[in-house]
């Protein structure tokens, strides 16, 4: 919760996605600076190149593209990918403006989306 002349917000601070296959298996992560960490240890770092300027509703996530990159040198599941989409996003933004007691608290705000990778 951050404050400011124009009154109190939740300040966004990093995305904490876990991502699931099919099976409802966790096949990566997606964590602080975007990055995508799978499973078996292959990592992408990853930035937002394209939104939807127009999300759905002001409670849902907007449909992002990122580009990515591989960082490290394993090689694994997330080998070669290099765009990203998240779409159809629901959830993901406060409900409510946090109150003077909660300056300082952090709010973690669920959310469903469907990620699609591509190389």
């Amino acid at each position: 919760c951050a404050a400011d002349k124009k009154g109190r917000w939740w300040k966004f601070i990093a995305p904490d996605a876990v991502l699931v296959d099919e099976k409802g298996r966790v096949i990566a992560r997606q964590g602080p600076d975007f990055i995508f960490r799978a499973n078996d240890g292959s990592v992408l770092s990853a930035k937002i190149v394209k939104w939807d300027a127009h999300p759905k509703s002001h409670n849902d996530l907007r449909d992002v593209l990122f580009e990515t990159r591989a960082q490290g040198k394993k090689k694994g599941v997330l080998t070669g990918i290099r765009w990203v989409s998240r779409t159809e996003g629901a959830g993901g933004q406060p409900q409510t403006r946090c109150s003077p007691s909660q300056i300082g608290a952090t709010l973690k705000v669920p959310f469903t989306a469907v990620y699609r990778f591509y190389q």
